[in-house]
């Protein structure tokens, strides 16, 4: 499998953590002082910049850089965390943006929260490794700007909105992944309400909590700590991994700790680890993709390079992945 092309797509509407305090209603300074966030955009959710049309707008920056037409695309997999509407797939409605309506292209989601990408882009090279497929795009678009609870400080101004895609072909070496979920902290990154436990005929002004996100993030980051390192250690031995053969690290940008204990469980330096938290906040799905693409763009990666992929997902799981680019 090859990454053929990539692309994202950013709202206009930048939110600094100043606003973020405001909405918040706490002192000045304090999302700053908690996350290292500085800013972060939020989508014009209702207009020009719905999920799909994100998805749209990053799709077609790819199939430009992938030097292919829409009509060579024959599976969209949406990779998201959010939903624009919760039926049908996200990915039927990137076709539809895209004006592939009649073009019986096969589509569908994956969900795994942060790690949508990821488990997208796993399914991705196993069907073009089976033949199934030639030309796959892959599309994350995220507004978790709608499910923030602004009562609960210590997520508040983690989140960002945006879109990032991939085209996946056929080409280069296979990639080497692993997965892993630890259930036990299954409470400690979610949203109760939307599906049949709290469904959302019970929303209401007493419950309305239940339908945002709710993090603790203490013991996410603990029960992480305590397994990421033997899970980076497996997959370095299983596949015979050498840490200085890596040129670039491509990290779910879930917070600055978050980066930090990935960069040193992994012993790398500073230079090879991409980090643009602080400036674009956590995307959920798009989190990784983006900082793929934006890497590309800026000249961080290049034809040729060996890219691990590592990151976190609410579950909770662990995931990781080598590729060429």
């Amino acid at each position: 499998m090859r990454i053929l092309g990539q692309g994202y797509y950013i709202p206009e509407r930048i939110v600094m953590s100043e606003e973020v305090d405001f909405l918040a209603g706490v002192k000045r300074g304090t999302v700053l002082k908690k996350t290292g966030i500085r800013k972060r955009h939020y989508a014009d959710f209702r207009d020009k910049e719905t999920a799909s049309k994100m998805g749209k707008y990053a799709a077609e920056k790819a199939l430009i850089s992938a030097g292919i037409k829409k009509e060579d695309i024959d599976l969209i997999i949406g990779a998201n965390a959010t939903k624009e509407i919760l039926l049908p797939c996200s990915a039927s409605l990137i076709q539809r943006q895209l004006g592939l309506e009649n073009s019986k292209t096969a589509c569908f989601d994956v969900g795994s929260t942060c790690l949508s990408f990821f488990t997208a882009l796993e399914i991705a090279d196993m069907y073009l490794k089976a033949g199934k497929y030639k030309n796959i795009l892959i599309v994350s678009s995220e507004v978790a700007s709608m499910g923030i609870n602004y009562g609960h400080i210590e997520s508040a101004g983690l989140f960002g909105d945006g879109a990032a895609a991939i085209i996946a072909g056929n080409g280069g070496s296979s990639p080497v992944s692993k997965f892993q979920t630890f259930s036990e902290g299954f409470y400690y990154t979610h949203i109760q309400g939307g599906g049949t436990r709290y469904p959302v005929k019970d929303y209401n002004e007493n419950n309305k909590t239940d339908y945002l996100f709710h993090m603790e993030g203490s013991k996410a980051f603990k029960l992480i700590k305590q397994k990421i390192d033997k899970f980076f250690q497996e997959f370095l031995l299983e596949n015979n991994v050498n840490m200085s053969e890596i040129d670039r690290v491509v990290a779910h940008q879930a917070s600055i700790t978050g980066l930090k204990l990935i960069g040193r469980q992994l012993n790398i330096e500073d230079r090879k680890l991409i980090n643009i938290v602080a400036e674009y906040g956590n995307m959920i799905a798009a989190s990784i993709p983006f900082t793929f693409a934006y890497g590309v763009e800026k000249g961080l990666i290049k034809r040729n390079d060996k890219i691990l992929i590592a990151g976190t997902s609410a579950g909770m799981s662990i995931g990781m992945m080598l590729l060429e680019y």
